[in-house]
Order: structure tokens, then C-alpha cells, then sequence
């Protein structure tokens, strides 16, 4: 975080009067991902992201020392977003053969396998899961082999998530998933619980069929959901091969 604020104020000269306009944009809830492309923009198509990613203050400061006024506060202030908030290193998630879906992970996931019942019926249920910003990003799958059991299966994984977090649900959003019949509007639920040792816990998930194949999409944890890393994730989600 030292080493960012020294190449702000190293590298802001002539740009000084962009910086209370984009400082005022991110009060006004601009997000930052939004600013860094804009700066990449700027510069010619320089991967912003990245050079924030890279974590050197030298780097950046050479970087930037050309570039025009206003990219130079973006990449600056990019830096510091860097500086200041955990990494999320967004991946696409391969789940493999038969399994009908796909999902940009911000963390290296770890696969489980396991039995379980699921709305009166055993299945074998696989899920992806790893932790990032102190918060579980995780996708589950299961096919429950009949098309009379979608629906059901459907209601049971969202009432199950709901209890296992004695959450209650703080608001629902539509969400278009790719790959689903005309990219159909899904239900994306914000919750707000407890784990079982009491600890308070929010997140947001999601439901959702292809076939006879059963999706859930979720990140939960102790920590507020970044908005932006919550739309990275699900706005990624797309069914079918």
C-alpha cells in the first residue's frame, strides 16, 4: 500500500487535475474494474488490470510516466485498488465430460465428490470450491436422471442453502444465464445468515436447471460480497456443451 501511494504521488504531475473528478466517480459508485478500462483505453490498450495486478510500484511508475493525463490516474488509482484489496485471480472453471456448465472461478477450485440426498432421492453431487477475499466462491452439479425431478430437486438446493445458513432472504435480482432456453431470466438470491457456530455470514446464490442437470452457483462468507467480484462471477455462468 506504501509503495502505491508513492507512485501516485509520483506519477500524478500534470494529471493532478484529473484526480478529485475520478475520485468523485468512484463516490458516485463507478467501479474501479470499470476506471481501469477506461485507462486502458486510454493508453492504447495496455492491459490496466494487469499492470495493477503486478504488484510494483516501479513497473507502474515506468509504465505510466508517458501516458496521458487521465489514464494516469487511472492506472494510479487502479495500483492502489491493487494495494488495498485482496486479489482475485478470475479463472475459467473446466468441470469436465457431463457436466453441462461453466463459470470464471477467482481462486483455484478444489473438487468434491460425494452422496447425498436431494428432494427424496440419493444422487452424487460435485462441487468446485475455493476461498478468496475471505469469502467461499463454489459451484455444485448433480443430474437427477428424470425430468420429473428438476423441479423438485431445484426447490429442495435453494431451501437446503437457505437452512444450512439460517438465512433469510434479503432480496431476489433477475439474472440472464447464457446457454439456457433463450437465455432465460434466473432468480439470483441475496442472503443473510449464520453459520452453525453463530458466526454471521451474507452471499448470494443461484439455482438453476439444464436437462436434468441441477446447478448452484454461490459465494458466502463473513465479509460483504464486492458487488462488481458477484457480477464477475454469476454474469459468467453459462450452460450447455
Amino acid at each position: 500500500m506504501v509503495g502505491s501511494v508513492l507512485v501516485l504521488e509520483a506519477g500524478l504531475g500534470g494529471a493532478r487535475v484529473w484526480a478529485p473528478i475520478v475520485m468523485g466517480m468512484l463516490g458516485e459508485g463507478v467501479g474501479i474494474m470499470t476506471l481501469m478500462q477506461a485507462a486502458a483505453r486510454e493508453l492504447g490498450g495496455v492491459n490496466a488490470g494487469g499492470l495493477a495486478g503486478r504488484g510494483s510500484a516501479a513497473a507502474a511508475a515506468d509504465a505510466i510516466g508517458a501516458a496521458p493525463a487521465l489514464a494516469r490516474v487511472l492506472v494510479l488509482l487502479a495500483v492502489l485498488a491493487a494495494g488495498c484489496t485482496p486479489v482475485l485471480d478470475w479463472r475459467e472453471l473446466r468441470t469436465g465430460t457431463g457436466v453441462a456448465v461453466n463459470v470464471l472461478m477467482p481462486c483455484r477450485p478444489s473438487k468434491a465428490v460425494r452422496q447425498v440426498p436431494l428432494a427424496g432421492h440419493p444422487v452424487r453431487l460435485s462441487m468446485w470450491s475455493c476461498k478468496a477475499a475471505d469469502l467461499t466462491w463454489a459451484l455444485a452439479a448433480v443430474d437427477v436422471g428424470l425430468t420429473a425431478r428438476v423441479t423438485p430437486a431445484v426447490q429442495a438446493l435453494r431451501d437446503s442453502t437457505l437452512a444450512n445458513f439460517q438465512a433469510q432472504v434479503l432480496r431476489e435480482t433477475p439474472l440472464r444465464v447464457r446457454g439456457t432456453a433463450g437465455d432465460q431470466t434466473q432468480t439470483l438470491v441475496w442472503l443473510d445468515g449464520r453459520r452453525p457456530d453463530g458466526a454471521a455470514v451474507s452471499g448470494r446464490f443461484i439455482v438453476l436447471a439444464h436437462g436434468t442437470q441441477v446447478f448452484q452457483a454461490i459465494v458466502v462468507g463473513p465479509v460483504a460480497v464486492p458487488d462488481a467480484a458477484a457480477e464477475t462471477f454469476f454474469e459468467s455462468l453459462r450452460v450447455g456443451p
